[in-house]
């Protein structure tokens, strides 16, 4: 008895790896979002607002963690009237995929080598700008199979001891 049910556990937890590792395209992969919100003031930044003033070069890229999301606004130094180039670079999982979209650029690709090349990834956003004071959320979203497969394990460890336990 103890056997099969180790055997089955094992194919319960084979199974739910292979939506994980399936990569079938755009999509399915962890993807650094950038989309426009409101046009508030950066004097002083609303609540959960984080202003920057950095991001127009490859040696300058807006930071941002892994959270999801942040709200930035842009607030331009140098008087600078739109921005329409950004860099982000956040740090990354290795033997990840990462994809990028925005609602504001149209496109959007990695750069190298970016500021810290061993622990972060830099995408550059084109083709579309933001105004000054202008809001935009940016963060990354992780792999929908991840959180199927993270559930799946915690479900079956649990189960697993529950069962022992009794």
């Amino acid at each position: 008895m103890k056997l099969s049910f180790l055997v089955a556990l094992m194919v319960l937890i084979g199974f739910s790896a292979v939506p994980a590792m399936a990569d079938s395209g755009a999509g399915n992969d962890p993807t650094l979002i950038v989309n426009k919100g409101t046009d508030p003031s950066c004097s002083p930044p609303p609540a959960g607002e984080t202003c920057f003033s950095n991001g127009f070069s490859q040696a300058d890229p807006l930071l941002v963690s892994n959270s999801n999301p942040q709200n930035f606004i842009w607030d331009p130094a140098d008087g600078t009237d739109v921005l329409t180039a950004l860099f982000v670079e956040f740090t990354f999982v290795p033997g990840q995929i990462y994809t990028c979209t925005s609602n504001i650029f149209s496109v959007c690709g990695t750069v190298a080598p970016s500021v810290h090349p061993t622990t972060d990834l830099e995408f550059e956003f084109t083709g579309g700008s933001i105004s000054p004071f202008e809001e935009i959320s940016a963060g990354v979203t992780p792999e929908p199979e991840t959180l199927l497969l993270l559930g799946t394990g915690l479900i079956s460890l649990l189960g697993f001891r529950r069962r022992k336990l009794s």
